[in-house]
């Protein structure tokens, strides 16, 4: 029996060849650990041969919910806790599994497959950056990378002038808007392609192999690396990677080791920790209940009956139909944080100023091209901004290619960034942040088309803003989210248009404009061997 009450494979426990008359030994050591979510579990010794690395350890030092604490104080949990979550909750889905259906995993080398999607569990939110989503998803994309790391384009405008700190006003316009997969290519203005845009899971693949060569650990010629201080235990890195990015398709090239898992009946490994195909997975299942737990808010879905229920059908995993409403009110919980607490305007306004800090700085220091090189990226945190308050009177050392230490000279382009970088992180920290200019929530999925129909925006004291000129659909049609914000910004006749930021917030249940509930398999207690997605008549999101 596991410590989860259920039978489990033999690769959790084995009888030890020379167990002694007190009983069965553990082949494995365990170790217990307490966590305020999942309680006491457990966790078998060898992984944490990779969770006591300088790679995860950084974990400890990335808030899950980046700046969110300036709004609720209790959500300072890191990513280290919910890394070990998930890799609990990997393990507990996939023995039950294995103690269930073992023929699904026939023809695979289980115990290898086993440890695989307990790593990538583990090891999937390697790549996070400061503040976490706030680094991919806010600051590469604005970065400008003097080495071409990345060709986007500014989406916001400065007009700064003499002054070293201006006031910013927001224009923060939740809604629908355009977003992109973890490999699709965007276009620039002038409709040649953009390179893939750099995003966390790429990060996290670099830095497990960076993680292996840190151990020494090299495949065999099966692609298999055997670890563990004590007992030997195996894995393999190529398929730890591919779960990371989402399938073999999120390698390129995939390697020939992974053909094995190319089959249409094995999908479902790569639904475990994460789901691309339906957003039901042991990751979500993690952060959904830290988050609301941590930020105070209330979760009415039961997460373990979902690690308890699930199946294989058809290759993939599926759901008693019993659970229907369960997995509702998991997508609701999802949409619940979005509106609540992950886009709560004084958490964006802080997210903004931490983003100008970061650009501010990034010239002196060279945070966005950290991400192609794992070694600097190791030491890459939030204690970025005590690096940048720090700097006025600690010395630091510019990394552009200038002969002389820009730090030695205040008149220099890097050292007046860098002293505008502190001004912000000390307007963060004295509670002077930017103010809301104006904010309107579009209701229709159709963000263009609403924007094209409304012809001025309200701020919250209930005036009216105009706008120079309407935004025409079919032109909206063809442009991205950063032409967006570009016409929003010469759309609204104010001087101080240049000081704004307009921020696009999207709220939904995990699909954007579709149900993600049509996309979940469930099967009947009659037929647990045959799945539908949700019929038409079971209710949706909303």
């Amino acid at each position: 029996m596991t410590a989860e009450g259920m039978p489990g494979p033999a690769a959790v426990r084995v009888e030890a060849p020379d167990g002694d008359r007190a009983g069965r030994q553990p082949r494995y050591k365990l170790r217990n650990l307490n966590d305020s979510i999942h309680g006491d579990y457990l966790l078998e010794e060898y992984f944490f041969q990779i969770v006591d690395t300088p790679h995860f350890q950084r974990l400890r030092g990335l808030k899950q919910l980046g700046v969110t604490s300036y709004v609720f104080p209790s959500a300072a949990h890191t990513r280290f806790e919910h890394s070990l979550g998930v890799g609990h909750l990997t393990r507990t889905l996939v023995d039950r599994l294995w103690a269930t259906q073992p023929e699904a995993f026939a023809g695979l080398d289980f115990p290898v497959v086993r440890n695989s999607l307990i790593i990538a569990g583990l090891c999937h939110d390697l790549g996070h950056g400061p503040f976490s989503h706030l680094f991919d998803g806010n600051f590469l994309p604005r970065a400008a990378c003097v080495r071409g790391i990345l060709r986007a384009r500014p989406i916001i405008r400065h007009a700064r002038g003499n002054q070293a700190d201006p006031m910013h006003e927001i224009g923060r316009a939740p809604g629908p808007m355009w977003a992109h997969g973890r490999h699709s290519a965007r276009h620039q203005a002038d409709g040649r392609p953009r390179a893939p845009a750099w995003r966390h899971e790429k990060g996290s693949v670099d830095m497990f192999d960076h993680l292996l060569g840190f151990l020494r650990l090299e495949p065999n010629a099966q692609g298999v690396v055997t670890f563990g201080r004590a007992a030997p235990a195996a894995f393999h890195p190529e398929l730890v990677k591919a779960i990371i990015a989402g399938g073999p398709g999120g390698l390129a090239p995939a390697p020939g080791s992974l053909a094995p898992y190319t089959r249409p009946e094995v999908r479902f490994i790569f639904q475990i920790v994460a789901n691309d195909d339906t957003g039901v997975d042991v990751d979500r299942f993690d952060y959904l209940r830290r988050d609301s737990y941590n930020a105070g808010s209330q979760v009415s879905y039961v997460a373990m009956r979902l690690v308890n229920s699930a199946r294989i059908v058809q290759g993939q995993i599926a759901f008693p139909e019993k659970e229907f409403f369960n997995l509702r009110l998991l997508f609701q919980t999802r949409f619940s944080l979005f509106r609540q607490v992950y886009t709560h305007r004084v958490s964006e306004i802080v997210n903004l100023m931490a983003v100008d800090a970061l650009l501010e700085a990034d010239g002196a220091l060279g945070i966005s091209s950290m991400i192609h090189d794992p070694a600097a990226y190791m030491h890459l945190n939030d204690g970025i901004l005590d690096e940048i308050a720090a700097s006025g009177t600690r010395r630091w050392r510019c990394q552009c290619d200038a002969r002389d230490n820009c730090a030695d000279n205040r008149e220099s382009r890097h050292a007046k960034g860098m002293a505008r970088a502190r001004a912000l992180v000390e307007r963060i920290r004295t509670r002077d942040l930017y103010k809301l200019a104006f904010e309107e929530v579009f209701y229709d999925h159709a963000l263009h088309g609403s924007l094209a129909a409304v012809g001025h925006f309200t701020d919250l004291d209930g005036g009216r803003w105009p706008m120079a000129g309407r935004v025409q659909s079919a032109h909206l049609a063809a442009i991205g989210e950063e032409a967006l914000k570009s016409e929003i910004l010469q759309s609204t006749a104010d001087p101080a248009m240049d000081h704004m930021h307009v921020q696009l917030a999207t709220i939904h249940h995990g699909a954007r404009a579709e149900d993600p509930m049509r996309k979940v398999l469930f099967f009947g207690k009659e037929d647990p061997d045959s799945a539908s997605s949700a019929a038409e008549g079971m209710g949706a999101c909303g």
